[in-house]
Parts: C-alpha cells; structure tokens; sequence
C-alpha cells in the first residue's frame, strides 16, 4: 500500500486549498467554506503526529502489522459517519477567529489543539481559531476579533507547548526564545526527554483527538441511525 498516495488524494479531496483561502481572507467566504474547514480539521487530527505514533505502537503492541492500521485509516476515510459525529459536534459550538496584522501564531509540530471542550487551531501565523464546545451556535455563525489579548495568548502558548512533540516553527526567532524562557516549555523539554513518559503523554493527546472524534462527549450514541437516512439521500 502507498499510503503516500493516499495522504496526497486527502489533501486533494479535503479542500486545502479552502485553508489557505481561509488565511488569505482572515475568515470563511461562506458557510460551506467553514463546513470544508470542520472537516479537514477533523481529517488533520486523524493524521496528527500523536495519533499516528500513539495508533502504531498500539498496534505493534497486539501484533497488528502497521500496513493493516493505514488500511483501516483509509476506511475511515471514507466513511461519512465517522466524520458525521466529530463535525457535527463542532459545527454546533461557538468558532471564534483572532486575526491580526503581523505574524503571531507560532505552528507547533501538531497544530489542531483537542481538548475536553474547545479545540484551538492555527490557521496561519496570523489567524487563531478557537472552538468553544461549552457554547452552543448556529453552524452559520462565527466571531471574528481582529487581535487577541495577552491572557487568550497566554492559554494559547500554554496549549501550543502542550501540544508539541518535536518542534515549534516561527519567522521570528526572539519569539521563539521568549517561549523557551517559560515555565511550560521546560518543563515540556523534560518530559520529552524521558521516552517512557513522552510515550505517556502523545498516546494521553491522541486519546483526546479520539475523544474529539467520538463526539466531545456530545453526540448521543443513536446519533448514527438517525442520520443515516440524511447521509444516504
């Protein structure tokens, strides 16, 4: 199986282009634009680094061989319910994008950010959305606010860092630096310098991007028989 080949007809199929438009524009063109955007978060988070190395030592460790683990990725893939409970779930909360007019945004090695209720991703070094599953919205609604202040930065770094298994990338190096300065990125640099508990903590955030594609605790489990009969027609 080439599965390179298979990562190349996903980013065909799952509009990245519309992310890039998305960065260019410092918002969504449309409500189908932002509904392409839902689900390639969701795709980005299946193919994440925690996900992908947390899912292989798994099943290396029940003698699963790693081609069986791409082939059933593919499948799910192709499968709209799986999709269907992730993106249902965060079409319905409230999206909230923080633009600005110079780069801010460090990229961490695993951008789309999962937690418990909200989900922060990088969409450009200029533009932050943040996800709030505590709020509920209409899935033609977001919130553009053009800068962020230092407490939302703040939580961002903290979950950015948190989210880091090999690098942060920037243009600005001093900005780098003065989050090497802090507290949680030494502390993040310990922990990944320990294989055991860096083994640890990528299979705990590929269990919150498996959280977050079971619906954030949202979705009911008949959600997939009641919407069969939408997906078919």
């Amino acid at each position: 199986m080439d599965f390179e080949d298979i990562l190349a007809a996903v980013e065909q199929k799952a509009k990245y282009d519309l992310l890039i438009e998305a960065a260019m524009l410092g918002g969504f063109s449309s409500n189908e634009h932002k509904g392409f955007i839902t689900c390639l978060l969701v795709i980005q988070a299946m193919r994440s680094y925690e996900m992908m190395a947390s899912m292989l030592d798994l099943a290396e460790s029940v003698g699963m061989p790693r081609w069986e683990y791409f082939w059933l990725l593919k499948n799910a893939w192709g499968n709209q319910f799986v999709l269907a409970r992730a993106t249902v779930a965060l079409a319905c909360a409230r999206w909230t994008l923080y633009r600005t007019d110079h780069h801010r945004f460090p990229l961490c090695d695993s951008p789309i950010i999962m937690g418990r209720d909200s989900v922060m991703a990088i969409l450009s070094p200029r533009l932050l959305l943040e996800i709030d599953l505590k709020v509920a919205s209409s899935e033609d609604s977001w919130v553009i606010r053009d800068g962020i202040s230092f407490s939302k930065y703040r939580e961002f770094r903290r979950r950015s860092i948190g989210n880091t298994f090999r690098e942060v990338i920037f243009h600005d190096s001093e900005e780098l630096e003065s989050w090497r300065a802090t507290p949680e990125f030494k502390a993040r640099v310990r922990t990944l310098a320990d294989p055991t508990v860096a083994r640890q903590v990528v299979a705990a955030a590929a269990n919150r991007v498996i959280w977050g594609l079971h619906g954030f605790g949202r979705v009911p489990r008949e959600f997939e028989s009641w919407i069969k009969d939408r997906v078919d027609a």
